[in-house]
């Protein structure tokens, strides 16, 4: 199941499999295993690709048909959002700026997705 909704996904977002390696820190061979069933990932990489394509780990798994974040899981991400913002804060004024034209980099290449 896992296998098939990664592969789907990723075809969906019209991501190669070496786009969605290099989103997610792995290699392409490594997509592949996942989506033919051959290696199952690691908590931590199936949490990447959950949210590499907006979707619960659960969806992934096949323990839930439901592809969006729960409400709790969304404030969790609002969260840890807030803490890396108060993190920026007390950084000087050009670590903010490079930090912020960082995201806008990120944010927009993710809107291309």
């Amino acid at each position: 199941m896992l296998g098939t909704r990664v592969k789907t996904l990723r075809k969906e977002i019209k991501l190669t499999q070496q786009a969605l390696g290099d989103k997610v820190g792995l290699k392409k061979s490594s997509i592949s295993e996942i989506e033919n069933g051959r290696n199952a990932p690691s908590n931590e990489v199936l949490n990447k690709l959950a949210g590499a394509f907006g979707v619960t780990a659960d969806y992934l798994l096949g323990r839930s048909d439901h592809k969006q974040l729960t409400m709790d899981e969304s404030s969790e991400i609002k969260k840890e959002m807030l803490e890396m913002a108060g993190k920026i804060e007390k950084l000087d004024s050009s670590k903010q700026e490079t930090i912020l034209n960082m995201m806008k980099n990120i944010l927009e290449q993710a809107s291309k997705l």
